[in-house]
């Protein structure tokens, strides 16, 4: 029977609910990278550079680089509820 009086009632519903709001984030990185140096030197007198044709030091070098990152925070709800028959 359904009435507004809890005492003639032969049952009642009870239960209870729970309502969340939060954030949900996420993030991410990767990067790449490779470099390579190569050098020659000395320590030579001028006179001796010039007499063996004006060798000096030489250098050289690379370098490579790539990085990506991401990220994204979305804003999430979820309630629930449960009801128990008494």
């Amino acid at each position: 029977m359904i009435t507004e009086n809890q005492e003639r009632a032969d049952a009642f519903p009870r239960g209870s609910a729970e309502d969340l709001v939060f954030t949900d984030e996420h993030s991410s990185s990767d990067s790449i990278y490779a470099n390579a140096n190569f050098g020659l030197g000395g320590s030579e007198s001028t006179a001796s550079r010039t007499s063996r044709g004006g060798r000096g030091s030489q250098y050289q070098g690379m370098g490579v680089g790539e990085s990506e990152s991401s990220r994204s925070s979305e804003r999430r709800h979820e309630a629930m509820a449960a009801v128990n028959g008494g």
